[in-house]
């Protein structure tokens, strides 16, 4: 395994526990003229090659803009921490996966349930993904850090929060 692998495996790992702790993420599309749109999305399910699962409302406008142009990007930050996965989105109906991925706490947007006719699934497959840690003992490290650049009139020292690009694809 060469170096490389073995920094990617670790930005895997670190992406992947970034990922974990997070239930809710922006989920940006390209309207019809090209713009950016985002939305707050509940995150369903993510799994191990990052790889994200959203409930949507067939009627919500995703779906024809996600026909239009599938790339995406999902950007979710809190308690320190930021993430940013780019990639390709897909609508998907199936009512198995639907049913895997049900929460009761969804009934309030799908009344009649995993088999409600206006819910779909949004999988969002990634390229690559980019996440900052600055959390916990981090988050410690890099406040000290960033104080003592103020002061002293230093730069800030990069390594005091854990960051890197994964690639996904």
């Amino acid at each position: 395994m060469s170096r490389d692998d073995t920094g990617q495996e670790e930005r895997q790992e670190e992406f992947l526990s970034v990922l974990a702790r997070f239930d809710h993420a922006m989920l940006v599309t390209r309207d019809p003229s090209g713009g950016l749109r985002s939305r707050p999305m509940a995150i369903a399910d993510s799994s191990e090659d990052g790889r994200l699962w959203f409930m949507s409302n067939v009627h919500s406008g995703k779906q024809e803009e996600l026909a239009e142009d599938d790339r995406v990007n999902v950007a979710m930050q809190g308690g320190g921490r930021f993430l940013s996965i780019t990639g390709k989105a897909r609508v998907v109906r199936d009512e198995g996966k639907q049913e895997e991925l049900w929460n009761e706490a969804q009934r309030v947007w799908f009344p009649d349930g995993p088999h409600d006719a206006s819910l779909v699934l949004i999988e969002v497959v990634p390229d690559d993904a980019e996440y900052w840690d600055g959390s916990g003992l981090k988050g410690l490290k890099y406040l000290f850090n960033e104080a003592r650049a103020i002061v002293g009139g230093g730069s800030l020292d990069d390594d005091a929060r854990v960051h890197g690009k994964v690639d996904l694809d």
